[in-house]
Protein backbone atom coordinates (compact mmCIF):
# COMPACT_ATOMS: atom_id res chain seq x y z
CA UNK A 1 0.00 0.00 0.00
CA UNK A 2 1.63 3.31 -1.16
CA UNK A 3 0.61 6.14 1.17
CA UNK A 4 2.31 9.48 -0.33
CA UNK A 5 5.67 8.88 -0.60
CA UNK A 6 5.76 5.73 1.97
CA UNK A 7 5.46 2.56 1.04
CA UNK A 8 3.75 0.10 3.57
CA UNK A 9 4.34 -4.13 3.11
CA UNK A 10 1.72 -6.41 4.35
CA UNK A 11 3.20 -9.86 3.85
CA UNK A 12 0.93 -13.00 4.82
CA UNK A 13 3.56 -14.90 5.93
CA UNK A 14 5.78 -12.76 8.09
CA UNK A 15 8.38 -10.09 7.92
CA UNK A 16 10.22 -9.74 5.22
CA UNK A 17 13.46 -8.95 6.64
CA UNK A 18 12.93 -11.14 9.45
CA UNK A 19 12.89 -13.80 6.29
CA UNK A 20 15.60 -12.75 4.68
CA UNK A 21 18.11 -12.57 7.57
CA UNK A 22 17.29 -16.16 8.58
CA UNK A 23 18.02 -17.40 5.46
CA UNK A 24 21.15 -15.15 5.44
CA UNK A 25 21.83 -16.81 9.39
CA UNK A 26 20.85 -20.31 7.52
CA UNK A 27 23.18 -19.64 4.12
CA UNK A 28 26.44 -18.70 6.80
CA UNK A 29 26.13 -21.44 9.45
CA UNK A 30 25.13 -23.87 6.38
CA UNK A 31 28.23 -25.83 4.30
CA UNK A 32 27.29 -25.57 0.56
CA UNK A 33 28.70 -28.90 -0.55
CA UNK A 34 27.25 -31.31 2.26
CA UNK A 35 24.36 -29.20 3.51
CA UNK A 36 25.62 -29.83 6.85
CA UNK A 37 26.53 -27.11 9.29
CA UNK A 38 29.35 -25.48 9.45
CA UNK A 39 32.42 -26.04 12.16
CA UNK A 40 32.09 -22.23 13.31
CA UNK A 41 28.22 -22.98 13.61
CA UNK A 42 29.64 -26.68 15.51
CA UNK A 43 31.57 -24.90 17.83
CA UNK A 44 28.60 -22.82 18.73
CA UNK A 45 25.90 -25.86 19.11
CA UNK A 46 28.40 -28.14 21.05
CA UNK A 47 28.53 -26.21 24.28
CA UNK A 48 24.62 -25.47 23.86
CA UNK A 49 23.91 -29.05 23.68
CA UNK A 50 25.85 -29.56 27.04
CA UNK A 51 24.09 -26.65 28.26
CA UNK A 52 20.90 -28.47 27.71
CA UNK A 53 21.79 -32.04 28.51
CA UNK A 54 22.84 -30.80 32.28
CA UNK A 55 19.22 -28.28 32.55
CA UNK A 56 17.02 -31.36 31.12
CA UNK A 57 18.92 -34.31 32.59
CA UNK A 58 19.43 -36.02 29.55
CA UNK A 59 22.10 -38.01 28.10
CA UNK A 60 24.22 -36.62 25.08
CA UNK A 61 26.15 -38.10 22.46
CA UNK A 62 28.70 -37.52 19.88
CA UNK A 63 29.64 -39.49 16.89
CA UNK A 64 32.78 -37.93 14.76
CA UNK A 65 33.62 -39.98 11.88
CA UNK A 66 35.35 -39.68 8.38
CA UNK A 67 35.59 -40.88 5.04
CA UNK A 68 38.43 -43.92 5.12
CA UNK A 69 41.15 -43.21 2.80
CA UNK A 70 39.82 -39.64 0.98
CA UNK A 71 42.84 -38.70 -0.42
CA UNK A 72 43.01 -41.90 -2.34
CA UNK A 73 39.24 -40.83 -4.00
CA UNK A 74 40.91 -37.20 -4.89
CA UNK A 75 43.85 -39.02 -6.56
CA UNK A 76 42.31 -41.62 -8.46
CA UNK A 77 38.84 -39.99 -9.64
CA UNK A 78 39.96 -36.52 -9.22
CA UNK A 79 38.61 -33.42 -6.73
CA UNK A 80 35.47 -33.23 -8.75
CA UNK A 81 34.64 -36.65 -7.67
CA UNK A 82 36.18 -35.96 -4.45
CA UNK A 83 33.70 -33.16 -3.90
CA UNK A 84 30.61 -35.66 -5.18
CA UNK A 85 31.58 -38.14 -2.66
CA UNK A 86 31.23 -35.39 0.09
CA UNK A 87 27.49 -34.23 -1.63
CA UNK A 88 26.35 -37.68 -1.78
CA UNK A 89 27.43 -38.27 1.79
CA UNK A 90 25.90 -35.43 3.13
CA UNK A 91 22.46 -36.11 1.19
CA UNK A 92 22.73 -39.29 3.13
CA UNK A 93 23.23 -38.55 6.34
CA UNK A 94 20.96 -35.51 6.33
CA UNK A 95 17.98 -37.46 4.69
CA UNK A 96 18.87 -40.79 6.31
CA UNK A 97 20.31 -40.95 9.16
CA UNK A 98 19.83 -38.03 11.12
CA UNK A 99 16.44 -37.13 13.72
CA UNK A 100 14.81 -33.76 13.73
CA UNK A 101 16.59 -32.96 17.06
CA UNK A 102 20.09 -34.11 16.05
CA UNK A 103 22.58 -31.55 14.30
CA UNK A 104 24.67 -32.75 11.75
CA UNK A 105 27.74 -30.86 10.84
CA UNK A 106 31.34 -30.80 8.51
CA UNK A 107 34.13 -30.53 11.11
CA UNK A 108 36.46 -30.54 8.14
CA UNK A 109 37.68 -31.45 5.24
CA UNK A 110 36.37 -35.18 5.26
CA UNK A 111 35.66 -34.87 8.74
CA UNK A 112 31.95 -35.31 10.21
CA UNK A 113 30.04 -34.83 13.32
CA UNK A 114 27.09 -35.46 14.91
CA UNK A 115 25.34 -34.32 18.28
CA UNK A 116 22.82 -36.99 19.60
CA UNK A 117 20.37 -35.57 22.19
CA UNK A 118 18.97 -37.29 24.47
CA UNK A 119 20.95 -40.43 23.50
CA UNK A 120 22.63 -43.10 25.41
CA UNK A 121 25.76 -44.46 24.59
CA UNK A 122 24.41 -47.30 23.91
CA UNK A 123 21.78 -46.10 21.63
CA UNK A 124 24.27 -43.88 20.21
CA UNK A 125 26.97 -47.33 19.45
CA UNK A 126 23.90 -48.52 17.48
CA UNK A 127 23.21 -45.29 15.67
CA UNK A 128 26.84 -45.35 14.28
CA UNK A 129 27.00 -49.02 13.59
CA UNK A 130 24.08 -48.13 11.02
CA UNK A 131 25.65 -44.97 9.77
CA UNK A 132 28.50 -47.31 8.79
CA UNK A 133 26.53 -49.43 7.13
CA UNK A 134 24.78 -47.67 5.08
CA UNK A 135 27.65 -45.49 4.25
CA UNK A 136 28.92 -48.67 2.80
CA UNK A 137 26.42 -49.98 1.24
CA UNK A 138 25.53 -46.75 -0.65
CA UNK A 139 26.22 -46.16 -4.48
CA UNK A 140 28.52 -43.49 -4.73
CA UNK A 141 29.20 -42.39 -8.60
CA UNK A 142 30.99 -39.91 -10.58
CA UNK A 143 31.09 -39.81 -14.40
CA UNK A 144 29.85 -43.58 -14.60
CA UNK A 145 32.17 -45.01 -11.91
CA UNK A 146 31.88 -46.05 -9.03
CA UNK A 147 33.43 -45.22 -5.91
CA UNK A 148 33.83 -47.24 -3.25
CA UNK A 149 33.36 -45.29 -0.20
CA UNK A 150 33.89 -46.34 4.09
CA UNK A 151 33.93 -44.31 7.41
CA UNK A 152 35.54 -44.53 10.36
CA UNK A 153 33.70 -43.32 13.25
CA UNK A 154 34.23 -42.36 17.14
CA UNK A 155 31.41 -41.97 19.85
CA UNK A 156 31.57 -40.75 22.82
CA UNK A 157 29.03 -39.73 25.39
CA UNK A 158 28.91 -36.76 28.36
CA UNK A 159 29.63 -37.75 31.26
CA UNK A 160 27.45 -36.56 34.33
CA UNK A 161 30.54 -34.53 35.91
CA UNK A 162 30.99 -33.19 32.34
CA UNK A 163 30.04 -29.38 31.54
CA UNK A 164 32.59 -28.75 28.98
CA UNK A 165 32.05 -29.42 24.92
CA UNK A 166 35.79 -29.40 24.24
CA UNK A 167 36.39 -32.04 26.79
CA UNK A 168 33.51 -34.03 25.45
CA UNK A 169 34.52 -33.56 22.30
CA UNK A 170 38.32 -34.44 22.55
Amino acid sequence: VKTGNVIFKFLERGNLEAITNKELNEKAEKDALTGAYTKGALLEKGPESIKRSEQLGEELSVLVFDIDFFKKINDNFGHSAGDCVLKTLGDIVSTKLVRANDYFARYGGEEFVIILNATSLKTALEVAERVRIIIESSEFKFEDKKIPVTISLGVACRQEHENDWAVLFK
